[in-house]
């Protein structure tokens, strides 16, 4: 079982002269929404609102197997994945913060006209290490996929 944490009005942009987009996928300032699922099918997952604690990204551990999809799409959909060496995640103090190197991907293209057109609706991670109590989310240990999504 997955546990899915989803944020809204994430910050997404595209830098065209280092050929990059970051996305911040999560933050501790703004609410965000979770719930469990057995799949990253959005039809079957509900979601409850909760909060990112100051401290939640503490004991995250590193995932070499990491990637990034578009509207969870793991098919054909992947954007970047630190196997193939076009993403790089950065944590600080309350943000959980991806950079996508742009690559010759035929996704990519259409993704960066996505986000130029401001199209990026939430961002969802994918965990089975997360501890939470009373609409709190405390800790988050792994992230093992996660989907940027435009609907």
């Amino acid at each position: 079982m997955l546990t899915t944490i989803k944020q809204s009005d994430n910050n997404v942009k595209y830098n065209k002269q280092k050929n990059r987009i970051t996305v911040q996928a999560l933050t501790t300032d703004k609410p965000v929404e979770m719930g469990t699922t057995k799949t990253v099918d959005p039809n079957y997952q509900t979601f409850k609102p909760y909060e990112l604690d100051n401290n939640v990204f503490q004991a995250l551990k590193d995932n070499d197997k990491l990637c990034v999809m578009l509207d969870n799409n793991k098919d054909s959909n992947i954007l970047a994945s630190i196997h193939r060496g076009n993403l790089t995640v950065v944590v600080n103090k309350g943000l959980y913060g991806l950079s996508i190197e742009v690559d010759d991907k035929p996704i990519m293209q259409e993704f960066i006209k996505l986000v130029q057109h401001n199209k990026v609706k939430s961002v969802q991670i994918y965990t089975d290490e997360v501890t939470s109590m009373n609409k709190l989310i405390e800790k988050i240990g792994k992230i093992k996929a996660i989907s940027i999504n435009t609907r």
